[in-house]
């Protein structure tokens, strides 16, 4: 199999290894390189000599929410699944952009409201059957009969794009050109955009939009729209047509085999596993016993140990927020002034340079700098006096307000949950707040308890980016009522829907520029960073495709057939 656009050589560090070594201000690294002929990496062509098993161990801090990426919430989840399932669309390993993958090509019509995509021919689910215009359309049809989220629960990827669940009103569709909307309009759930699913042909699919999605192609490279054979959706594992399939997981471990009926090309590891270690500390020990080939979500703690005993450390671009909830169900936080004083309060550089990874940069918004929409003009930034006054002149009389925080994992926008909640929550106490501490295991639905609204008050939470929009952070944060802020805003929900139809350019950016502006007057929530992530490997791993948006198949994973 090629080797990816990154490399220059066959066995060598990538261009993209040796930027980020030198981005993060570290001294790049040779790696030795190895002896040809190693199982994978070749050709693909049947051979009668044996090949060597090529096996890739990796490191993660918790465990998939669900085998199923159309229920996906989090990071793990879209991981794993990318391993196992095809989207109709793929994410171009060099670019970002949308690329062939199920569908080898599409066009639009004039209106923007009917997509038509033309299959590959050649694809099947490791089951055997093949991957028709009517799976595609089943998957749709399942997407769009699920039901409402819990009202303002984090929701489905089909619901974050399509604004669509089983029991929207079709009778109300969303204005376009205008921030106003009737009272109606602004305060019912979002419209849908989803019009429905029909096969054309064998091999060719339609796709109908009740009104134009400008980024329609890039938030179907979403993870959660990975293609489920039909009729294995309520399996413990549900059939994909990706490069791999499960083989086994326990409460440790994920084993992924090879799928010997994969459509894209000899995979280059034959087995992955996944192995999970919550705690920071337990995934660089395994690396550092060579139990694994490498782990995610490197902290600066292990930072020095990993450069001194010659390691990989890759990073990815920034693509992440990591905010400060304020939930406005606590009455408390209702008051404006409160939430200021409590954004003025905080140091974000402080915690930058303790907790992050060189790169990490104060966050103005919600919306990472890459997608290129203006900083809004209200800004906040540390200053404790100003947030002392703001608070003794507020409604605040000294009541104590829960801070809901996680233990017992790290994700790409908060690698060390404890530490920087500790960290907050004594900037806070400064400005003269008095915090109630409430830690909650991530693996007991952290996401889902706290965008439910339980134990309103201060949280913290992010979003990582799965697909290059505005629109996946606006919408899945802002576009209806949301019980994880308390916080309902027909002017941002209308403005969220209008910018989704308009064309690509200026008119566009600047409904964007007026959302991001809104909610830093409104303040339902403090963006505190755009955090850099990074993995660290062992040097037999001679290519690994680091993704802003985590599209990394281990499939294109080049490592020597050694231990472990």
């Amino acid at each position: 199999m090629a080797l990816s656009s990154d490399d220059p050589q066959p066995h060598g560090v990538s261009r993209r290894t040796l930027l980020a070594w030198s981005a993060l201000g570290l001294p790049t690294l040779a790696l030795t390189a190895c002896t040809g002929g190693n199982g994978a990496a070749g050709s693909g062509t049947s051979s009668t000599t044996t090949q060597p098993t090529i096996r890739f161990q990796f490191a993660v801090p918790s465990y998939p929410g669900s085998f199923d990426p159309s229920l996906g919430l989090d990071v793990e989840t879209f991981r794993l699944s990318r391993q196992i399932f095809n989207n109709l669309v793929g994410v171009d390993a060099e670019t970002g952009a949308p690329t062939a993958e199920l569908a080898e090509s599409w066009s639009a019509s004039e209106d923007g409201l009917t997509h038509r995509f033309i299959l590959r021919k050649d694809v099947k689910f490791h089951s055997g059957t093949a991957v028709t215009a009517d799976s595609i359309v089943k998957n749709f049809e399942r997407w769009a009969a699920m039901e409402a989220t819990e009202s303002g629960a984090r929701r489905t990827p089909f619901e974050v794009v399509f604004h669509h669940h089983a029991t929207v009103p079709e009778d109300v569709v969303p204005r376009f050109g205008t921030s106003s909307a009737t009272e109606e309009e602004s305060t019912r759930p979002s419209a849908s955009f989803y019009a429905g699913a029909r096969a054309v042909s064998e091999f060719e699919f339609e796709l109908t939009l009740r009104r134009p999605l400008t980024m329609l192609i890039e938030a179907l490279t979403h993870p959660g729209f990975g293609i489920i054979e039909p009729g294995t959706w309520d399996n413990e594992f549900p059939t994909g047509s990706g490069p791999y399939r499960i083989h086994s997981a326990t409460e440790q471990e994920i084993v992924l085999n090879a799928a010997s009926s994969y459509w894209g090309g000899t995979q280059t590891v034959d087995q992955a596993t996944v192995k999970i270690f919550r705690q920071a500390h337990a995934r660089f020990s395994a690396l550092h016993r060579g139990e694994v080939h490498g782990y995610d979500l490197v902290t600066v703690e292990e930072l020095k140990t990993i450069v001194q005993e010659g390691r990989q450390m890759l990073q990815r671009d920034p693509f992440a927020i990591l905010y400060l909830g304020m939930n406005q169900l606590n009455s408390v936080l209702e008051d404006q002034q409160i939430r200021q004083a409590a954004a003025y309060a905080i140091d974000n550089g402080n915690l930058a340079s303790e907790f992050f990874l060189r790169g990490t940069n104060e966050a103005k918004s919600f919306l990472p700098p890459s997608l290129a929409i203006p900083d809004p003009e209200t800004v906040y930034g540390y200053d404790a006096t100003k947030a002392a006054e703001l608070l003794s002149t507020s409604s605040y009389r000294g009541q104590e307000i829960p801070f809901v925080y996680p233990t017992g994992t790290a994700r790409a926008y908060l690698p060390q949950p404890e530490r920087i909640y500790a960290r907050i929550a004594r900037q806070l106490t400064a400005a003269g707040f008095s915090i109630k501490p409430v830690p909650m295991e991530w693996n007991n639905d952290y996401i889902a308890n706290v965008a439910a609204g339980k134990n309103p008050g201060f949280h913290l939470l992010g979003l990582s980016g799965v697909y290059r929009d505005p629109d996946y952070f606006l919408s899945t944060l802002f576009a209806q009522y949301s019980s994880e802020f308390g916080y309902d805003s027909p002017t941002v929900q209308t403005m969220i829907r209008d910018a989704r139809s308009a064309p690509a350019g200026a008119e566009r950016t600047a409904l964007y520029g007026q959302i991001v502006e809104t909610l830093a007057v409104d303040l339902p929530a403090y963006p505190l960073l755009y955090p850099i992530s990074a993995l660290a490997l062992n040097n037999d791993v001679v290519n690994y495709p680091v993704s802003p948006v985590l599209d990394e198949p281990f499939a294109r994973v080049e490592v020597t057939p050694t231990s472990p």
